[in-house]
C-alpha cells in the first residue's frame, strides 16, 4: 500500500515534466527569435506579428498535429469529463462523439479558410470576415463572439487546475496559490516565444496526455476491475443503467451538434489553420483529433463511472471527484501511486496546452483587431509590447473569473459553445455561399443582428431562474436555443428581402480599410474561382446528411427510464448489458465508432494541397502567395508591395482593374462558372516562387 498524502513522487514527476516543458519552450523561443531577427532585417511590423502569433506559418506535420490535438483536448477532458460522468453516468459518452463533428467542421471550413488566407494574406482569425463582408459592425460582432468564449474557455482550464492540483496535493480548495503559479508559467511561455513556444510545448504535452491516458485505464482495471465487473443491482448509482429520459437525450444530441458547428470558429482553431506549413500537416492533426477521443474522452467517462464504485460510502463532491478517484487509486498500490502521479501530469499537460493556446489567440485578436487599428503606424517593438500586455490582462481577468465561478465546468462549456455558435452563420455564408444562391446573399448587418439577437436570448434563457433551478418542463441546451433564434432571424430577413428587395445601405464609417488584402474585393465569385479544381469531400451531397444521421440514431430514442427504479432505489430488473455497458450506451459507442470511421475516410480524401487550377486566362488575384511574400507589410493597412508585384507579372492590364473578374453583384454568375457547352481551355500553368505554403 502507498499513501497519496506522501507528495514526494508527485513532486518528482511534476518537476521532471516542467523541466522537459521548459526545454521545449526554449527550443520554440530559439526558433521564434530567429524569425524575429529576420523580421527586423526587413523592418516589417507585420512579419514580427506573424512570427509571434503564427510561428512564421512554418509548423511542420508533427508539431502541427500535436498542437491541434493539445488545443482540442483541454483540462475538461481530464478533469471535467470524469467529474460529469461521476454525477451523470453513461450519458457523458456524448463527449466521445463530440470531437468527431468538431474535426469534420474544422477541416471542411479550414480548407477554404486556408486557401483564402494564402491568397488574401489573412493573418488574424477575423481577417476572413473583414475581407469577405467589408463591415466594421459584423467584424467586431465576430470579434466579441470569439473573445468571450475564449476567455470562458481559459476559465475552464484555470478551474481545472484549481480543482485537480488542490485536491491531489491536499491543499484547501480556497487557496488560489497553485492556480496563480501555474498561470504565471503559462504566461511566461507565451511571452517567451509566442506561437513557436506554445506549439513546441504543446507537442510535449500532447505526447504526455495520450501516453498516460492510454495506460491509465489498463492499470486501473487491474486494481478495481472494469465495467464488466460492475453489478447494476448493487452499483451505488443504478439509475446510470436506465435509459436516459427525453430531456437527457436531447442534451446528448444538442451538445454534440452545437459544439460541432461552432468549435471551428474559435480563434485558436483558426490560428492553427494559418500556422501550419501545409495541408498535409493539418490532415494529420484532424485525423488524430478523430481518433484521440477513444483514448482520452472515453477514459474520462470510464474514470468517472468507475469512481462511483471506488468512492462508494465516501462524501465526495462531484466537482472534486477526479482528484478523489486518483487519490484512491494511488493509495491502492505502488503501481497505482506511480501511474496516478503521471495522470496528474497528464491533467496538467491538457490544461496548460489549451490555456496557452487560448491566451495567444486572445492576444492576437485584441492586438490586431483593436490595438493595431488604433495605432496603425506603430513599430514592431511597440506592437509586441501591446500583445504581451493584452496577454497579462487576459490572464488576470480569467483568474478573477475562476475564483468567482461556482457552477462547475460543464456549465461553462455550455456557455462557450452557445456564444461561439452565433458566429457560425457568418462563416458558413462567407465560405460557402455561391452567387446563384439568393437566400445566402445576406447583408452583413443582418448577420450581426442575428448573432446579437441570439446571444441576448440564450443569455436570458441560461440565467433565467427556471433554467437555473431546473423547473422548466423541458430544458434545451442554451447554444441550441441561440442557434435556432439566429437562423430564424436570418430566415425571416431572407423572406422579407425577397419580397421588398435587398438592403444596400452601408455608411462609410462601416467600411473597414482593406488595402492589406489585395487589389480586388473578396466575394462569392472569387471564393468560387479560388476553390476551382480543389476536391472538397465535405460538400459531397451524401456526407453531411450521413454525419447528422449517425449523430441522431446514436441517441437512445426509446425506452425512457427503463429499467425503472423501485421505491428502495434499486433497479426493478436486470438491464441488458453488452461488455459491461447498458445496451443503449453500447449502441451509442458503436454508432460513434461508425462516425469515427466515416470521419477518417473523409479526412483521407481531403487533397494535400489547396493550389487548385485555373482555366483559360490566368487570374492573378486568386494566385497563392509564397511564404516569402506573405505578410510583408509596412503597417496596419498598407499594400503588400511584394504581392502587388507578383500579381502584376500575370496581369495583362493594371492589377487595380478588377471589373472583369470580381466587382459588381454576386448575381452575375457567368464570370465565375464556365458554360459547360463551351470548349474548355487548357489549364494554365502558373509558376509560383519557391516557399509556397499551400
Amino acid at each position: 500500500m502507498s499513501d497519496h498524502n506522501d507528495n514526494t513522487g508527485l513532486v518528482v514527476v511534476f518537476v521532471l515534466y516542467m523541466a522537459v516543458l521548459v526545454g521545449a519552450g526554449l527550443w520554440g523561443w530559439w526558433n521564434q527569435r530567429r524569425r524575429m531577427k529576420d523580421a527586423k532585417a526587413h523592418d516589417t511590423a507585420e512579419e514580427e506579428l506573424t512570427s509571434q502569433f503564427l510561428a512564421g506559418r512554418s509548423l511542420g506535420p508533427f508539431v502541427t498535429s500535436m498542437t491541434m490535438l493539445a488545443s482540442s483536448f483541454s483540462g475538461f477532458t481530464v478533469v471535467g469529463i470524469p467529474n460529469e460522468a461521476f454525477a451523470l453516468g453513461f450519458t457523458s459518452l456524448k463527449w466521445v462523439a463530440l470531437q468527431l463533428p468538431v474535426q469534420i467542421m474544422w477541416s471542411g471550413a479550414g480548407l477554404r479558410m486556408r486557401k483564402a488566407s494564402l491568397v488574401r494574406n489573412h493573418q488574424s482569425p477575423v481577417d476572413f470576415v473583414t475581407d469577405r463582408f467589408r463591415s466594421q459592425v459584423l467584424r467586431y460582432t465576430v470579434v466579441f463572439h470569439q473573445v468571450l468564449p475564449e476567455i470562458l474557455y481559459l476559465v475552464v482550464q484555470l478551474s481545472s487546475i484549481k480543482q485537480s492540483f488542490n485536491t491531489i496535493f491536499n491543499i484547501p480548495a480556497s487557496n488560489p496559490a497553485p492556480v496563480i503559479l501555474v498561470s504565471a508559467v503559462i504566461l511566461s511561455f507565451e511571452w517567451l516565444g509566442g506561437m513557436s513556444c506554445v506549439a513546441y510545448t504543446d507537442a510535449i504535452q500532447a505526447v504526455c496526455l495520450i501516453g498516460i491516458m492510454f495506460i491509465f485505464p489498463i492499470v486501473f482495471s487491474t486494481t478495481f476491475g472494469g465495467w464488466v465487473n460492475l453489478d447494476p443491482m448493487t452499483y451505488p448509482r443504478p439509475d446510470f443503467y436506465s435509459t436516459p429520459d427525453a430531456e437527457s437525450q436531447m442534451i446528448m444530441f444538442t451538445t454534440v451538434f452545437v459544439a460541432g458547428v461552432s468549435s471551428y470558429s474559435l480563434p485558436h482553431y483558426i490560428q492553427r489553420v494559418y500556422a501550419a506549413e501545409n495541408v498535409r500537416a493539418l490532415k494529420l492533426g484532424w485525423a488524430m483529433g478523430s481518433v484521440a477521443p477513444w483514448a482520452l474522452n472515453l477514459t474520462g467517462v470510464y474514470i468517472g463511472t468507475m469512481g462511483v464504485s471506488v468512492l462508494a460510502g465516501k462524501d465526495t463532491v462531484p466537482a472534486n471527484a477526479f482528484g478523489d478517484i486518483v487519490n484512491s487509486f494511488m493509495d491502492a498500490s505502488m503501481a497505482g501511486y506511480v501511474i496516478g502521479s503521471f495522470v496528474f501530469v497528464a491533467g496538467m499537460a491538457a490544461i496548460m496546452s489549451t490555456a496557452d493556446s487560448i491566451l495567444i489567440a486572445i492576444a492576437q485578436l485584441i492586438t490586431t483587431e483593436i490595438a493595431y487599428p488604433m495605432r496603425p503606424n506603430s513599430n514592431p517593438h511597440q506592437i509586441n509590447i501591446i500583445g504581451k500586455a493584452v496577454s497579462f490582462g487576459t490572464m488576470s481577468v480569467s483568474l478573477l473569473l475562476t475564483l468567482l465561478w461556482q457552477d462547475g465546468l460543464s456549465a461553462i462549456f455550455s456557455i462557450i459553445f452557445a456564444v461561439s455558435a452565433q458566429a457560425t452563420p457568418t462563416l458558413i455564408v462567407g465560405l460557402f455561399a455561391t452567387p446563384e444562391r439568393k437566400a445566402m446573399q445576406l447583408h452583413p448587418w443582418a448577420l450581426a443582428a442575428g448573432a446579437w439577437t441570439a446571444t441576448i436570448c440564450l443569455v436570458s434563457y441560461y440565467f433565467s431562474p427556471d433554467y437555473k433551478a431546473q423547473n422548466l418542463a423541458f430544458s434545451i441546451e442554451p447554444g441550441f436555443v441561440g442557434l435556432l433564434v439566429n437562423l430564424g432571424f436570418l430566415l425571416i430577413y431572407s423572406v422579407v428581402t425577397r419580397l421588398i428587395g435587398p438592403c444596400q445601405m452601408q455608411p462609410a464609417w462601416d467600411k473597414p480599410p482593406l488595402a492589406r488584402f489585395g487589389e480586388c474585393e473578396l466575394d462569392a465569385k472569387m471564393m468560387l474561382k479560388m476553390m476551382h479544381g480543389i476536391k472538397e469531400p465535405f460538400l459531397e451531397g451524401y456526407f453531411l446528411p450521413l454525419v447528422l444521421l449517425l449523430m441522431i440514431v446514436a441517441v437512445p430514442l426509446t425506452g425512457n427510464g427503463m429499467p425503472p427504479l423501485e421505491e428502495n432505489g434499486q433497479l426493478a430488473y436486470m438491464p441488458n448489458l453488452v461488455a459491461g455497458l447498458p445496451d443503449w450506451a453500447f449502441a451509442y459507442v458503436i454508432f460513434t465508432a461508425l462516425l469515427t470511421a466515416l470521419a477518417l475516410y473523409y479526412i483521407y480524401r481531403i487533397p494535400d494541397t489547396v493550389e487548385g487550377t485555373q482555366e483559360g486566362e490566368i487570374d492573378p488575384n486568386i494566385l497563392i502567395l509564397a511564404k516569402e511574400i506573405l505578410n510583408f507589410r509596412k503597417g496596419y493597412d498598407t499594400t503588400n508591395e511584394k504581392a502587388f508585384l507578383f500579381r502584376s507579372r500575370y496581369m495583362p492590364t493594371k492589377v487595380e482593374d478588377c471589373s472583369s473578374n470580381h466587382s459588381g453583384s454576386d448575381d452575375d454568375v457567368n464570370d465565375a462558372t464556365p458554360d459547360p457547352d463551351e470548349e474548355v481551355v487548357e489549364t494554365a500553368k502558373v509558376e509560383v516562387p519557391t516557399g509556397s505554403v499551400s
